[in-house]
């Protein structure tokens, strides 16, 4: 699928949704009165596409239940799952890839082992994570949320690939003052893996050929290590 495809299949989708979800109000609201706030009600939406989707709504209060409204859907791939996440920010509507190497280093930089299959894995990172500031200049994308950074770039116009977790004990540099000002360690730490082989595998199996691209940016990343003798 291209870009532009599935930036059309994803929108249409939410304006279904979008009509679609006033009807799970009712259903909420009885499953609220019997459940020990916040916490997060859950439910699925499947398009005509037949594209199911997740929405966890987060019911905060009886009396106010409002909260973060989580929607994402995940496609399965030989090397993984993706998930496809809308995003409303500051700069207007984005649609959030990320790849299946994102949740793997999500797993080990959080220490959660074998423990969380891969959906309560996901669910897991985008409860934690429901809101972020992205930090990245021009088509870089650095989220900083509760838990750590995700990494990656706007790839065409709306649609933003996230590749690879890091925590933010891993960032120093100049990371360390967009991340977190009191922690100090290396520059640039992730952006080499952004583009390593299985990330270049998994972008071009959704129809994203990143691999020239990839290649001047793993160039760039490796020069200026070793011009700076730092090492990954």
């Amino acid at each position: 699928m291209k870009p532009q495809e599935l930036l059309a299949e994803v929108s249409d989708d939410l304006k279904k949704i979008a009509a679609w979800f006033p009807s799970q109000h009712a259903i909420a609201h009885r499953w609220m009165l019997k459940q020990k706030l916040p916490a997060w009600f859950c439910t699925q939406y499947k398009s005509a596409r037949n594209n199911v989707w997740k929405i966890m709504w987060e019911i905060q209060s009886r009396k106010f239940p409002t909260g973060a409204l989580v929607e994402y859907t995940t496609i399965n791939g030989k090397h993984g799952r993706f998930v496809i996440k809308p995003q409303i920010s500051a700069g207007g509507f984005f649609i959030i890839l990320y790849i299946p190497h994102f949740f793997k280093r999500y797993r080990e930089r959080m220490k959660l082992g074998d423990k969380l299959k891969p959906e309560q894995l996901i669910r897991r990172y985008l409860r934690n994570n429901t809101s972020g500031i992205n930090t990245g200049k021009k088509l870089n994308v650095e989220v900083t949320t509760k838990e750590g950074i995700a990494l990656g770039n706007i790839i065409y116009k709306r649609l933003v690939i996230i590749n690879t977790f890091i925590t933010y004990d891993m960032s120093y540099g100049k990371q360390v003052e967009r991340f977190n000002d009191g922690r100090e360690r290396a520059d640039n730490v992730g952006y080499v893996e952004m583009y390593d082989e299985d990330v270049v595998s998994e972008m071009r199996e959704i129809g994203i050929d990143a691999k020239d691209f990839a290649t001047k940016v793993q160039e760039k990343v490796k020069e200026k290590l070793n011009n700076n003798n730092n090492g990954i």
